[in-house]
């Protein structure tokens, strides 16, 4: 159709698309059919007044499968919202490290990524696994990274209270306090 239109070949209408793609001009992406996830976020919008978005997955895609696809959505929709000068509050877990594995490079300027809850718990210390996630965010954003070296659970509600009184402790909250965007996911 378009060839017809510019009343050229086909061949080079190819040509000019792959010209254009290489360069950047132009993106090809393809939409997924319809599926209940519009209906779905804008539930979750009305309900809790919030922005959702809702990664169209086919019902009979393997666990697998939806991983990718959701972290993929994610780390694109990630990459349009921060920039410079913004603070990126980040979980860790399985999709959170399948979204830092898809995540653009894209060099901001004075922007942080801090460690939204501890990592370490009563069998490791998680705190390497975490460190890792959590820098990967850092690179892909070139920006200053704020690490939670805390339990992800503590036994005793007094330890935690005193953990929370220490300055290096109450620096990374406060530095949470102030995200711009807080990626976490639920599971």
């Amino acid at each position: 159709a378009i060839a017809k239109h510019l009343h050229t070949s086909r061949s080079t209408v190819s040509r000019l698309v792959k010209r254009a793609r290489d360069t950047g001009l132009v993106e090809i992406s393809l939409r997924p059919a319809r599926s209940r996830g519009p209906g779905l976020g804008q539930h979750l919008s009305s309900t809790w007044g919030i922005d959702a978005y809702v990664v169209p997955v086919p019902d009979q895609a393997p666990q697998v499968e939806r991983l990718e696809q959701v972290a993929l959505t994610t780390a694109r929709l990630l990459s349009t919202w921060f920039d410079s000068d913004m603070i990126l509050g980040i979980a860790w877990g399985t999709t959170l490290s399948a979204i830092s594995r898809h995540l653009p490079q894209k060099p901001t300027r004075g922007s942080a990524v801090v460690q939204l809850n501890g990592a370490a718990n009563t069998r490791t210390s998680g705190v390497h696994y975490a460190g890792d996630l959590i820098a990967g965010f850092g690179t892909a954003f070139d920006a200053h990274v704020h690490h939670f070296p805390v339990p992800a659970f503590f036994d005793y509600a007094e330890t935690k209270r005193a953990m929370w009184r220490e300055r290096s402790v109450r620096r990374v909250l406060d530095v949470q306090h102030r995200a711009d965007i807080a990626l976490f996911s639920v599971g």
